[in-house]
């Protein structure tokens, strides 16, 4: 008898896993990294923060084409008169033409984006600064 309640609630946390993992999986799309958003817990009275921000760098140019999702503007930057970066940003709203300056929180390579059905090669993950 005790074997088969033993069975029971293993199969059951098996399954309880199973639906987490699969929940999990769907709530990930195109999840930003670690510090982006205030999401970073930095602690010591600011002082950390303050550092952490003059280390990163800041990559400016126009606005040259422009993607709406619902977890961020993916938007192609003309950083110079050869080259150009995609940028994702956290609901920002830069337009097409706009000159913005974004502090890079992540770069990420070969980055599939599940919602445009797409893979970057090279993206970065930063916020517009003022």
């Amino acid at each position: 008898m005790y074997r088969i309640y033993a069975i029971v609630i293993a199969a059951l946390l098996v399954l309880a896993g199973v639906l987490g993992f699969m929940y999990y999986q769907k709530k990930t799309q195109d999840v930003p990294p670690a510090g982006l958003a205030g999401s970073l817990n930095l602690g010591d009275d600011g002082r950390r923060q303050e550092a952490i921000k003059k280390a990163r760098p800041i990559i400016s140019g126009k606005v040259e084409e422009v993607i709406l999702r619902e977890s961020f503007s993916y938007v192609r930057l003309k950083v110079s008169e050869d080259r150009e970066e995609w940028v994702a940003l956290v609901h920002s709203n830069v337009k097409v033409g706009d000159t913005i300056k974004v502090e890079e929180q992540a770069v990420l390579t070969d980055f599939q984006s599940k919602s445009l059905n797409r893979t970057f090669a090279k993206i970065i993950f930063g916020t517009v600064l003022p």
